[in-house]
């Protein structure tokens, strides 16, 4: 595929809002029926939150100009959550297709909107925080403006690739044709030259996500743990600097 048919993939998606090429949304896939887990993991309790919920709040503290999470076989059950974290809603009501459908839907949300990048995430993947995102899209932003030519920005931990990505709007309509329950990885497959991964090794554990029972006990006690490192680290790095103002 060449240039002449991205540009003509761009059309609508290329429209600009208020803050130009800067403006980015967030949408997190949410539509899955939890299959392995038996019930709607996103809503059960993780780390005295949810994984829906935490994601969001992550989203929301994140540089996005919009948040939306794509829903689908627990839509009704996510809405009193969504409403209560100021996250918009896109209702995916073909998610039994797989999760192509849900990006499809977030690509026409965004080409709708005039968004000149989108950032995908899971909602099982807590280690997805609003400095992942920032970094996410800072570096998308960089590369672009560089002229460089890749449009699609995927997350990379040694050598695994994965969710977050970021796709530039002359993508969207190529995104809105996806089908089966790969999401973008088969585009990403017949267009590698379009694709520069970005380096995410201070974040390990990015990629693991939580899909049977024996999953969200492993996550969460990983989880919890890094919070508990994260604090020990912020509490010397205060005492060094109150010792530094004694001095």
């Amino acid at each position: 595929m060449g240039k002449a048919e991205w540009g003509s993939d761009a059309g609508h998606g290329a429209r600009l809002g208020a803050r130009g090429h800067e403006s980015c949304c967030v949408a997190i896939l949410a539509a899955g029926a939890s299959a392995r887990m038996g019930t709607c993991k996103l809503l059960l309790p993780f780390s005295g939150s949810t994984l829906l919920r935490r994601a969001v709040e992550e989203a929301r503290r994140s540089c996005a100009d919009e948040v939306v999470v794509v829903t689908g076989r627990y839509a009704t059950a996510m809405r009193a959550t969504l409403a209560d974290c100021g996250a918009r809603e896109l209702e995916n009501r073909a998610w039994a297709e797989g999760q192509s459908t849900s990006v499809a839907l977030a690509a026409a949300h965004a080409a709708r909107s005039g968004t000149a990048r989108l950032l995908v995430m899971t909602c099982d993947q807590p280690f997805v925080d609003a400095s992942v995102i920032n970094r996410m899209v800072s570096f998308a932003r960089r590369d672009v403006a560089s002229g460089s030519p890749r449009l699609i920005h995927v997350a990379q931990v040694g050598t695994r690739r994965g969710n977050p990505c970021v796709f530039e709007s002359p993508v969207y309509g190529l995104l809105e044709r996806l089908e089966g329950d790969e999401g973008a990885r088969s585009l990403m497959r017949a267009l590698p030259q379009l694709v520069a991964p970005v380096p995410m090794d201070g974040v390990p554990s990015l990629f693991d996500d939580v899909d049977t029972p024996g999953d969200f006990v492993r996550v969460e006690e990983a989880w919890e743990k890094s919070r508990r490192c994260a604090s020990m680290r912020d509490k010397v790095a205060r005492s060094r600097l109150r010792e530094g103002c004694v001095r």
